[in-house]
């Protein structure tokens, strides 16, 4: 009895202790925008293709622009941003963690004596560090880039009445139960825009948007993120994020 006991009170521990994550897979609002095999999402046009992924710990945003033109093609992140529930937010910015440390040696000099004392300090902080705000893409050729996350999304808030039982596979084969819900772009917990500024003449800018939304989310406390099945983990669509 006393066993048993024991037993159960160590899976409970485990239960309570259990993080529970969501997994939340991205589509867009436009019918131009396509979807490949490794879920980048596609908008594309004679002159460029623009590529979107998002897979990872709270949606990192990776764009691609590929120039299919002859002529060289530019864009101006400042002028680009995210736009969620009509915030805007540009696309340039990052922050630098900073650290280190010094030694200072002091040396008295007076007419009666001639000591020296020695003293060190440690620095740590932030700088913000502004990376190039254009971009130059030639001929024939893409850039990669990698801005911030979508992250800050309290999913715990999304009604527990719209999930479903269901199973998913872990990368292990095994069969586990988790929660999941669909979802339109009417009625998604999140839905965001990507306004991008490019150019070929400065002086004629154009820009290309993109609206994306939450299409399905699957809650578990029984799948970390490493051990989902890489069908999820491999996917450009698709990021996690741990309930907070």
């Amino acid at each position: 009895m006393k066993r048993i006991t024991y037993l159960l009170g160590i899976m409970l521990l485990f239960s309570s202790c259990a993080s529970t994550y969501f997994f939340s897979t991205i589509d867009s609002v436009n019918k131009e925008t396509v979807k490949d095999e490794q879920g980048r999402l596609i908008t594309q046009n004679d002159s460029l293709d623009i590529y979107y992924s998002f897979d990872g710990s709270d949606g990192p945003i990776l764009i691609t622009v590929y120039n299919k033109g002859k002529e060289p093609l530019y864009i101006d992140w400042k002028r680009s941003s995210i736009i969620i529930d009509d915030m805007a937010t540009s696309y340039i910015g990052k922050t630098m963690v900073l650290s280190g440390s010094a030694n200072v040696t002091t040396i008295g000099n007076s007419f009666y004596s001639n000591t020296s004392s020695q003293s060190s300090a440690s620095l740590n902080g932030a700088i913000t560090k502004e990376p190039e705000s254009i971009s130059f893409i030639p001929p024939n050729s893409k850039i990669e880039y990698k801005t911030m996350n979508l992250a800050s999304l309290n999913f715990n808030k999304v009604d527990n009445n719209i999930y479903n039982k269901r199973t998913n596979v872990d990368k292990n084969g095994n069969i586990v139960p988790v929660k999941a819900a669909s979802f339109t772009s009417g009625d998604a917990p999140l839905r965001f825009r990507s306004y991008l500024t490019l150019y070929k003449d400065p002086q004629k800018p154009f820009s290309m948007e993109q609206e994306f939304y939450i299409s399905s989310l699957i809650k578990t406390n029984r799948i970390h993120p490493s051990n989902m099945s890489s069908f999820f983990s491999e996917s450009s669509d698709l990021f996690y994020s741990k309930a907070k």
